[in-house]
């Protein structure tokens, strides 16, 4: 069985977001037939950072329940050990109660409310976990709670109120596809020959829900068919900034004093950023930026760029050991700060954009001959960009700083090559390691090394108009840091699985480690010898 290492955190207000799958009722206001439910719903898939999950809610009784399933590429390898269930909501009285039967669903449950039936409840939302989770298992398993009224009656799915009245109930969970029950629990003083009757009465209440629960698992399937796995998308805005700016704004709007603000900061490509107060002034706020190849992009029109962006926020001359400085008063700020501090946050990629505009107007124009715009944007690395009248091509060229990354590195930029098959409208991706493509081989400043690759997009007019070229100038100006980040993250993936591999070999190590024969001796010191 494998071992659950799970801990569970839900704000209350997300479960009015949880889409559930809720079975008819036939009750009418408060009075309920025998074999009328509670409202019924159950759901698959709550939590995304979780492989397994399920949520069950019988009128008041909520429970949300979890588990670690196989892993998502298909690979994976059965362990077993000791299992620990970790139940919350309850009781320390009630805990020992649900224990044992909790501990064979194999998850971690939290019980939300508890208005009675929370074991059928729990059980239930097990049961959505492990079919969420991948696990194979011999089919779901159905369960219910009915009590046992004074004149006779059944009560299915009975609430703590109408517990109180009865004079004994039964929990039985049952899987349909082996007809079997797997779970019993009697309580009360029901009289012996009813208890037959009871139980063969809960088996068709149990059966009576199958069907929302195989509904419950089928939505989570198509869900997962609609949502392929994708790659993290880099955000595009600063978050210190915004975080900063937003706090300044707001206090600024509520009349709070102005604070004292210097913070110095850096980004990905050897940015550097700087927040403070200029002057001392604590009325006003400047943003400044550092970039090391700010005059070549200069020579390509980003003082203008910058100027029709920021307008009046942008200083003329710019803070001592920084190229552009934005200035913010605290005291003239508009009803709505919102695209003041989304504009602030992008302040690195509009520095980038001016030369991205400047040769998409070439391609839309059909103006061709243009000079090749060359922008060392790290200290080794370089980015190419030249107009066609039908395309502009642009190539990064990237040091690989290890022998692994290369490997990597090829791995990663093989799916974006494939990934045109996928979609018709994407831009062609081309790469090559260690000698630069076709069109830098005029190029004396090109390097050639065995951990230098070379990564060339050709973007078409529907990627440069000017409908979409404010996308295309988003995700391809941080497509540098877009692939080093992801090849250390599946660095991190693949250490991550050799350790865990290695504790599974020790522990098999471990286990085979004969016993060491020698004389034992008892509490009063007598000596036996071990056979």
């Amino acid at each position: 069985m494998p071992t659950i290492r799970s801990n569970l955190s839900i704000p209350l207000s997300s479960l009015s977001k949880i889409d559930d799958d809720r079975m008819e009722v036939d009750s009418e206001g408060d009075k309920r037939s025998a074999t009328s439910f509670r409202p019924l719903c159950v759901k698959c898939g709550v939590f995304g950072a979780q492989n397994g999950s399920g949520y069950a809610e019988f009128g008041n009784t909520r429970v949300l329940a979890q588990i670690t399933g196989p892993d998502s590429d298909g690979k994976w390898e059965e362990s077993y050990a000791k299992i620990t269930v970790s139940i919350k909501g309850l009781d320390d009285s009630r805990i020992a109660e649900y224990r044992a039967q909790l501990t064979s669903s194999l998850t971690a449950i939290t019980v939300i409310s508890d208005d009675g039936g929370v074991l059928a409840t729990a059980l239930t939302a097990a049961t959505l976990a492990l079919a969420h989770s991948g696990i194979e298992n011999m089919g779901l398993t159905a369960s219910v709670h009915v009590a046992l009224a004074p004149n006779e009656d059944y009560i299915t799915d009975p609430s703590t109120s109408e517990l109180n009245t009865s004079i004994g109930g039964v929990t039985l969970a049952f899987v349909p596809n082996l007809d079997q029950t797997t779970c019993v629990d009697i309580h009360g003083r029901i009289p012996l020959q009813k208890i037959p009757v009871l139980l063969e009465f809960a088996k068709q209440r149990a059966i009576a829900i199958v069907p929302t629960l195989h509904k419950a698992v089928v939505n989570s399937i198509r869900e997962r068919a609609k949502k392929p796995p994708t790659m993290i998308i880099l955000e595009q805005n600063n978050r210190i900034i915004v975080e900063l700016l937003e706090q300044k704004f707001a206090n600024a709007k509520e009349g709070a004093k102005h604070e004292t603000v210097n913070v110095t900061f850096a980004d990905f490509d050897g940015v550097l950023y700087k927040l403070s107060n200029p002057d001392g002034d604590r009325s006003k706020i400047i943003l400044s930026i550092a970039l090391k190849f700010y005059t070549e992009l200069q020579q390509h029109g980003a003082d203008d760029l910058l100027q029709r962006v920021y307008g009046g926020n942008m200083r003329s001359s710019p803070e001592s050991g920084f190229n552009v400085t934005l200035e913010y008063d605290l005291n003239a700020l508009p009803a709505e700060t919102t695209d003041l501090v989304q504009k602030a946050s992008g302040l690195k990629r509009n520095c980038f954009a001016s030369v991205f505009e400047k040769y998409f107007e070439f391609q839309e124009a059909g103006q061709e001959g243009h000079k090749r715009a060359v922008i060392n944007y790290r200290e080794d690395e370089t980015m190419y960009i030249e107009a066609k009248s039908d395309r502009v091509t642009v190539i990064f060229s990237t040091v690989f700083k290890d022998a692994d990354d290369v490997i990597i590195g090829k791995v990663f930029l093989q799916e974006f090559r494939e990934g045109r098959k996928a979609s018709q409208t994407a831009p062609a991706v081309l790469y090559s390691l260690g000698e630069p493509p076709l069109e830098l081989k005029d190029l004396p400043g090109a390097k050639v090394g065995d951990n230098v690759g070379y990564i060339t997009f050709v973007l078409f007019p529907r990627h440069t108009n000017k409908k979409t070229r404010d996308n295309t100038i988003d995700l391809i100006h941080s497509f540098r840091d877009y692939l080093h980040y992801h090849i250390k993250c599946s660095k991190v993936y693949l250490h991550t699985r050799m350790r865990a591999k290695t504790t599974d070999f020790l522990k098999v190590l471990n286990r085979a480690r004969p016993e060491v024969k020698g004389e034992k001796k008892t509490f009063s010191g007598r000596t036996f010898q071990t056979q």
